[in-house]
């Protein structure tokens, strides 16, 4: 989902299940290594994308469902 900022996206085009699949493996590779107490592994960066990727995930449901 990364591209250049003036890159216009069409929402109907992107693969939802697989934006789904890659924002639970990070949400998973962030709880197991914070479980672990390994936060050497949980940068800042990925909490970002995880939270910014389930962002865009619920503006397009909801975008939907007012269609």
């Amino acid at each position: 989902m990364n591209g250049p900022e003036d890159e216009l996206l069409d929402w109907h085009a992107i693969d939802w299940d697989a934006a789904e699949e890659s924002i639970r493996r990070l949400r998973q590779r962030i709880f197991a290594a914070s479980q672990a107490g390994d936060l050497k592994r949980v940068t800042p960066a990925d909490v970002l994308a995880a939270r910014d990727a389930l962002k865009h995930h619920h503006e397009q449901q909801m975008a939907d469902a007012s269609s």
